[in-house]
């Protein structure tokens, strides 16, 4: 399995770091750059965006799956308002840029208001899996993935999506 994930991995870094260098636009290269990664990594919904590198503050998303546009103004209340487990700012500046929901609460992801009050009740996701897009010493952007069905990100998983994740800063 090891390989395996290490094939993937450089498979689906070299199809990102092509489409970076296509001079596609934002929103043909978010779908694009979610579909090369579903392909090594299953997942329920995505949701990519980019940042101010001065503020992170998000400036865009490209979405994939359930999750929609109708819900940007409760997402923004739960990512710059309430204190949770994690946020995009937190996580980009973690080591490896990437947390799980599950493995951050020790398997409890309702401890996370975020989780309890939004993501379960409106998708019925059960893992959220985040990761800072950096590159040039700056973060350009965040993606999360969900899982439904009481799925959950493995440690590999969380791997090998901080491993891919430069490519989509660039």
């Amino acid at each position: 399995m090891r390989d395996m994930t290490a094939v993937s991995a450089e498979r689906v870094r070299t199809q990102i770091d092509g489409l970076a260098g296509a001079g596609l636009d934002w929103p043909t290269f978010g779908a694009a750059a979610i579909e090369t990664l579903r392909k090594a990594l299953p997942f329920s919904a995505a949701c990519l965006a980019t940042v101010d590198p001065a503020t992170e503050l998000v400036t865009a998303t490209v979405k994939w799956g359930d999750v929609d546009d109708e819900h940007d103004l409760e997402w923004s209340y739960y990512e710059y308002e309430v204190d949770d487990v994690y946020d995009f700012r937190a996580v980009s500046r973690r080591p490896g840029a990437v947390a799980a929901l599950a493995a951050e609460t020790g398997g409890d992801p309702t401890r996370s208001r975020r989780f309890a009050e939004m993501f379960s009740p409106i998708w019925d996701y059960s893992d959220e899996l985040r990761a800072g897009l950096a590159a040039d010493g700056a973060t350009w952007g965040g993606i999360a993935l969900f899982h439904q069905g009481g799925r959950t990100f493995t440690l590999a998983e969380q791997e090998f999506v901080s491993s891919v994740a430069p490519g989509f800063a660039r």
